[in-house]
């Protein structure tokens, strides 16, 4: 099994145990590839996962930065909870993780756990294409962007 699916898998089963209540903040730092395609699959594939630990919609998307060597996505779910997702250029790949429930935490800090990926890739889908366009929209305009999709 990859690490990214150990990471992700452990993050959706201390969720799904109810060690950390309902997920409400998620905070993930990732380093990114050099390519702006590479870069959007990857934020892409970021907010799909962190989608699936709130368990909710996705209401809206805010991108701070470029495509490159630096961004910052903040994106607020329907059912109040909301994340930040940054990226920086990095040749190494890390993942620094923070998930706030309503009455609990989980920590994966990069630099003491080591190198991981943290996203999975999705498949294809209308829900996909609905988050990469939105978060196309978002940081080549600079405004927030609705994001038009049924609950997962």
């Amino acid at each position: 099994m990859s690490k990214s699916k150990d990471l992700d898998a452990a993050v959706q089963d201390v969720i799904k145990a109810g060690q950390i209540g309902r997920p409400v903040f998620v905070r993930c730092l990732v380093g990114v590839p050099e390519g702006r395609e590479d870069q959007v699959k990857l934020f892409v594939d970021l907010v799909m996962n962190v989608q699936g630990w709130i368990g909710a919609a996705i209401e809206r998307l805010v991108a701070v930065g470029t495509w490159g060597p630096g961004l910052s996505i903040c994106v607020q779910f329907r059912n109040g909870a909301s994340a930040i997702i940054s990226g920086k250029s990095t040749r190494e790949w890390l993942a620094d993780l923070i998930v706030l429930g309503n009455h609990g935490a989980i920590y994966r800090d990069a630099f003491s756990g080591g190198v991981a990926k943290l996203a999975r890739s999705f498949p294809e889908s209308d829900s996909r294409r609905v988050i990469r366009a939105a978060l196309e929209a978002a940081v080549e305009s600079g405004r927030p962007q609705t994001v038009l999709e049924k609950q997962p």
